[in-house]
């Protein structure tokens, strides 16, 4: 599981792909993040991998009013850093983390 979301909060690269994708398409269910970007996984391990997002501040979620299914979104810094990603740079996991890591210490200081 650690490979989906890194140690302490920081995202590896199935993490910040969720957050991209959450930021190109505003909001996804549960399972169309499990079926775009984890299908070798379960529902309950992309659960556990976007709970760990929503902890980081990445990611948040609504409740759908009919099926009570919770509804994924990025949040500011998610976008911030799906931004990043976006770039023309191709950034490695180790590189991502520590912009993660700025980002939150520039929010911090804000």
């Amino acid at each position: 599981m650690s490979a989906a979301a890194g140690t302490q909060g920081i995202p590896t690269e199935a993490g910040i792909e969720v957050v991209a994708s959450l930021a190109q398409h505003r909001v996804l269910s549960t399972e169309q993040v499990r079926v775009m970007h984890l299908a070798d996984h379960s529902e309950r391990w992309a659960q556990r991998l976007l709970v760990r997002l929503q902890m980081a501040g990445l990611a948040g979620y609504v409740q759908s009013p009919r099926s009570h299914r919770r509804l994924w979104h990025v949040t500011e810094l998610g976008a911030r850093l799906a931004r990043v990603v976006r770039g023309p740079w191709i950034l490695r996991a180790l590189t991502l983390a520590l912009i993660f890591v700025g980002l939150r210490l520039i929010i911090k200081a804000l």
